[in-house]
């Protein structure tokens, strides 16, 4: 085997994804299509640090890389080549290898693609995986001679085809250099290779396809689901969420099983709880979340007025159903225990844990942006003053937890799911019913505070010392756009964005501050977050 020492990884995503695809996620390089809680190219440079090789990055020359996408690259030791988009593949590849003038052992990655196997990282391979997928590919089989050859489309649907992954390495950059002068097309110019380098196949283990829509949501699925976040699992069929907190998996189940029939549009179809295990199952979505595409995706604002009617279709469909007027749950007691729960005692006591865990006092003065601001507790105290005590009109069916992050997005359908309801207002309640108002706060939650964009770090910010911080949340120009959609929104004739629904806004951020200390850096953004939201409401209050 070739030494690979002084390797260069390219990675082709030089022209943008189809329009099917766009559609759904935005005007997109390949590499930069959302994943998780990150883009396509994390996982497509974790393989180059694998092969210990240079990363190389191509883009279409026009597309505008955000600041925190442009951050991470350059912290990865990306080299990133903008590419005319006019380039056939074959051309692309020339395009690159010429510009970072490669040389010696390479690796080439379509930027739609994503492999898992062993020996990736030896030299002068082709990946190819067995399939039946009815879809145009390029085939690779090997004749009587040994030689690779190379032939497209999308075979009788009978048998196994061995497919061509868009995985490459070869000892000798100037060969596939000199290859692709003289190749009509990449095929082509690899065959041309492979006879002057006898370049053999490899059968990987596992081959992630999203260069097709219907290929990107199996794909996201067979990279996602094989891993467990916390207490969710799934087999791609069905997902189970389990918890040790039986009594808050019971009402999160009793919620799917209750709630009206006009509202099963918006959920996964409900495949029941097991109370001994303490879980329930849903059927999975091949959907993208409304965190994903808000804080990774590029789409249009005329794609994100759809998803925010969508919202408040959701939203109008709860306050259609309340409680009976004699009942319990419509009581000005139930009120009362409901703005105590969500509101007033929560506060005083998340706050005190907060104040506790770092060992600060009443008085405790945080600076940002060279700015003081007041003790927090005065500021959470001040923001409730800004919100009415829950009344019995208040109470509807809720979510509890609507935010991006707990919704999916069906383009189809045009219509949002939603999962993870809360269940209640405390995690031993079991109610479909609560405060309407907190459903619009965390909606607002995700977009005029930018929480799922903050969750994952996608945010300007530094930590001077532990009381005084700079920070910015470096929106995009499509994210200040939903914020102007947001904040034009009405339901039943009444605006959503009132001052009282900035306060509980702002609070929701302040009041989390405990259930992020694991991470005190993306604990003090939320407490930086919330502070300037508070500021905000307080300023227009005075102006």
């Amino acid at each position: 085997m070739a030494d690979r020492e002084n390797a260069n990884f390219a990675i082709l995503s030089g022209s943008y994804c189809s329009p099917e695809i766009s559609a759904e996620f935005g005007k997109l390089p390949p590499s930069f299509i959302p994943l998780g809680q990150g883009r396509l190219y994390d996982r497509q440079l974790a393989l180059a640090r694998a092969c210990n090789a240079r990363p190389v990055l191509s883009i279409p020359s026009n597309y505008v890389i955000q600041p925190w996408d442009a951050e991470k690259l350059a912290q990865e030791g990306v080299r990133v080549v903008r590419s005319p988009t006019s380039l056939t593949l074959n051309e692309a590849a020339q395009f690159v290898l010429e510009v970072i003038d490669a040389t010696g052992p390479l690796y080439i990655l379509y930027g739609d693609t994503l492999v898992e196997g062993d020996r990736l990282v030896e030299l002068d391979q082709a990946a190819v995986h067995r399939t039946r997928s009815n879809y145009h590919w390029a085939e690779a089989h090997v004749g009587e001679n040994g030689m690779l050859h190379i032939s497209s489309g999308y075979g009788d649907g009978t048998q196994d085809r061995s497919v061509l992954c868009g995985y490459f390495s070869f000892s000798d950059a100037m060969a596939l250099r000199r290859a692709c002068v003289t190749g009509d097309n990449f095929d082509a110019s690899i065959e041309t290779y492979a006879r002057n380098k006898n370049l053999r196949t490899i059968e990987v283990r596992e081959w992630h396809d999203f260069g097709h829509l219907s290929l990107i949501y199996q794909s996201r699925r067979n990279v996602m689901v094989s891993r467990s976040f916390n207490s969710i699992h799934s087999d791609g069929v069905a997902l189970a969420k389990t918890s040790s907190k039986k009594a808050k998996i019971r009402a999160e189940a009793h919620w799917y099983e209750s709630i009206p029939g006009a509202l099963r549009v918006f959920t996964p179809q409900y495949l029941g709880h097991d109370s001994g295990a303490g879980s329930y199952r849903l059927e999975y979505l091949y959907l993208p979340t409304l965190a994903e595409l808000f804080t990774f995706g590029e789409l249009p604002a005329y794609a994100w007025n759809q998803i925010m009617e969508s919202c408040l279709d959701f939203l109008r469909e709860c306050r259609n159903h309340q409680p009976a007027k004699d009942s319990e749950q419509a009581s000005p007691k139930r009120a009362e225990r409901i703005f105590d729960n969500l509101f007033r005692r929560k506060t005083q006591d998340r706050v005190q844990t907060f104040l506790k865990s770092r060992g600060w006092d009443d008085t405790v003065r945080v600076s940002i942006n060279g700015r003081q601001h007041a003790p927090i507790s005065d500021v959470c105290q001040r923001l409730l003053d800004y919100i009415a005590p829950t009344r019995p009109e208040h109470i509807t069916v809720w979510h509890g937890d609507f935010f991006f992050g707990n919704m999916l997005y069906d383009f189809r359908a045009g219509r949002v799911r939603v999962v993870d309801p809360r269940g209640g207002d405390t995690d031993t309640d079991c109610t479909i019913y609560g405060d309407n108002r907190y459903d619009v706060a965390k909606l607002a939650h995700s977009i005029m505070g930018g929480y799922d964009s903050l969750l994952v770090g996608r945010v300007d910010f530094e930590e001077l010392n532990p009381t005084t911080f700079r920070f910015d949340r470096c929106t995009t120009p499509a994210q200040e756009g939903i914020v102007e959609i947001f904040a034009s929104l009405e339901v039943n004739g009444a605006p959503l964005w009132t001052d009282e629904i900035r306060a509980m806004t702002a609070l929701l951020f302040l009041t989390m501050l405990p259930l992020h200390v694991d991470d005190p850096r993306r604990q003090n953004i939320m407490l930086c977050n919330g502070l300037l939201m508070a500021d905000d409401l307080f300023n227009k209050s005075e102006s």
